[in-house]
C-alpha cells in the first residue's frame, strides 16, 4: 500500500471535546533471550552475569581480541554468537512481534585494552524468513547503560522473527584487547492506545498555492485504535483560529501522509499543526509557515 495518504479519503471526526484516555505502556518480558544455553557463541563466550538490570536476567558476552588466531582463513574475525530456532526450545520466545510497537533492551559494554577506540560498534541482528534487520550498537563501550529501543516497523517481517545476533569485526580493534558486553531486560512494548511517537514536518515552508503539505510520522499502539486516525488542528497563528480540523488516516509504524489544503486559500503567515489537540499527554505540535505564493499578482 502507498505510504501516503490524503485526508480527503477519511471523514471528519474526533473534535477538539474529544477527551482520551490516559496511555499506558504494555510489556512482554522475554527473559528467555537471556538463557546462555540458548545461544551459540564463536571466538567468544556468553555467560549469566551475576546481577539484573531491573530485576531481569543479564547476558555477559566476552570477546576477546585477537587478530592471528581466528578462523584460518580469516585470522582478523567476527567474535559473534547467535540464537537460532529460538521458538524450539522452552521456554519458547513469541516469534510473531507484528501487534507491538517496539522490541527494547539495555546494555552496558567495557573495552579493555584500547578504551579510546572511536570505531568501536557492536551489530544486532534480528532475523526472519526474509533478510535480517542489523541495528549498529556504536560507542557504547563507556561502561554506562543504554537503551535500545527497535521499532518493530524498521524490522523485516516481524511477523516470523527465527533468530538473534550479536557481532563484532576485529578489524576495529586493537590486538589484545577485550570486549565485554552486558545485555539484559529483553522485552516488546506497546502503547495501549494510538500514539504518534514522533512527527516531523517535511513541508515546513510553502507558498499560499501549494496544494498539500507533508508530515512523517511513526505511529504506535492496536491495530485497531490505529484505524480510528490521529486528530488534528491547523492553527492560523495571526488571530490564533483554527482553519481545518479533522481526523488524519495512519497506519502503524513509519509513514508520509499528506493533508490536501488546496481548498483552504490559506494567508500567508505562521500556522501550527497540532496533533491531538485535545490530549495533552500525546499533542505533539510542528510549525509550517505559508509564504505569498510567486503566482499572486501584487496590487
Amino acid at each position: 500500500m502507498n505510504g501516503k495518504l490524503s485526508t480527503a479519503l477519511f471523514a471528519a471526526a474526533f473534535l477538539s471535546h474529544t477527551v482520551f484516555a490516559a496511555e499506558r505502556i504494555e510489556t512482554l518480558h522475554l527473559d528467555a533471550i537471556a538463557v546462555p544455553r540458548r545461544w551459540s557463541p564463536a571466538e567468544s563466550s556468553v555467560t549469566l552475569a551475576p546481577f539484573k538490570f531491573s530485576s531481569r536476567p543479564v547476558l555477559k558476552w566476552t570477546a576477546p581480541i585477537d587478530h592471528f588466531s581466528g578462523e584460518k582463513k580469516y585470522p582478523v574475525g567476527w567474535p559473534r554468537m547467535y540464537m537460532n530456532n529460538f521458538s524450539r526450545t522452552k521456554p519458547a520466545i513469541p516469534s510473531d512481534w507484528s501487534k507491538w510497537d517496539f522490541f527494547e533492551f539495555d546494555v552496558n559494554m567495557c573495552l579493555e585494552g584500547d578504551p579510546d577506540n572511536k570505531n568501536c560498534i557492536v551489530t544486532f541482528m534480528i532475523a526472519s524468513t526474509h533478510p535480517r534487520s542489523n541495528t549498529s550498537l556504536r560507542k557504547m563501550h563507556d561502561g554506562e547503560l543504554h537503551s535500545i529501543k527497535i521499532p518493530v516497523s524498521q524490522i523485516t517481517a516481524p511477523g516470523k522473527i527465527t533468530s538473534f545476533g550479536f557481532s563484532i569485526a576485529e578489524s576495529n580493534y586493537k590486538h589484545g584487547g577485550k570486549l565485554t558486553v552486558h545485555a539484559g531486560n529483553f522485552r516488546l512494548t506497546r502503547s495501549s492506545h494510538c500514539t504518534v511517537d514522533k512527527a516531523t514536518m517535511l513541508t515546513p515552508a510553502i507558498t499560499a498555492a501549494a496544494p498539500s503539505i507533508k508530515l512523517h510520522l511513526h505511529t504506535t499502539g492496536p491495530a485497531n485504535d490505529v484505524a480510528r486516525g490521529v486528530p488534528f488542528q491547523l492553527v492560523y497563528g495571526k488571530t490564533n483560529s483554527v482553519v481545518r480540523e479533522e481526523t488524519l488516516p495512519v497506519l502503524r509504524g513509519s509513514r508520509e501522509v499528506e493533508i490536501a489544503i488546496d481548498e483552504l486559500q490559506l494567508e500567508p503567515g505562521n500556522y501550527t499543526l497540532n496533533l491531538f489537540p485535545s490530549d495533552r499527554a500525546r499533542k505533539k505540535s510542528l510549525s509550517l509557515k505559508v509564504l505569498s505564493s510567486p503566482y499572486k499578482v501584487k496590487k
